[in-house]
């Protein structure tokens, strides 16, 4: 739909529906944002000022250059790729698993991975991480994994979230047996 006039797509309908529908994506990403930054603020990130002013912390800072990012929108905006909401989803995967929520931050990835693959990237390092921090129930003093504390259950309820979601997502081609197309 990039070239409006291509197949009988030209409407005024659907040049509001292309801009609507990325600017309500990039509700997706503000909140991504907020999250992330929420936690970072909760867990003593330090101002960056002697006089405490809120507009100077480096979670407004942060907040600020990723809500700013002209390139995005840029991007989203003309070409409709809504990798702002993409990005939204990795930031809401990210802060439920820096909140400790494992299970629905490998939810939320799992969703992201099911709406572009190209994420599918970035798997191995979440699969390592939630491996280590979520089926591995305590450390040593060095910071190793003890082997005894690894948790089948733990590692079946993870694995079931991330399956429930591909099951959804493929669910329907299987039964109707389009999953070749």
């Amino acid at each position: 739909m990039l070239i409006v006039d291509n197949l009988n797509y030209a409407s005024s309908e659907t040049i509001h529906f292309q801009r609507l529908s990325v600017i309500i994506a990039d509700l997706v990403f503000a909140y991504g944002v907020k999250e992330c930054c929420s936690y970072l603020s909760v867990c003593g990130v330090r101002k960056s000022s002697k006089w405490d002013l809120k507009w100077e912390s480096p979670t407004t800072t942060l907040q600020l250059l990723l809500l700013g990012n002209a390139g995005l929108f840029i991007v989203d905006h003309i070409h409709f790729q809504y990798n702002g909401y993409l990005f939204g989803l990795q930031l809401i995967s990210i802060a439920r698993i820096l909140q400790g929520q494992y299970l629905k931050g490998a939810f939320w990835f799992a969703v992201l991975l099911n709406h572009k693959h190209i994420y599918m990237y970035v798997a191995p390092a979440y699969f390592v991480y939630l491996l280590r921090n979520y089926c591995f129930t305590s450390s040593q003093t060095g910071g190793s994994v003890q082997w005894r504390s690894f948790s089948l259950s733990r590692l079946t309820a993870l694995g079931s979230v991330v399956v429930a979601v591909f099951a959804l997502s493929f669910g329907p081609f299987v039964a109707l047996g389009q999953i070749g197309q």
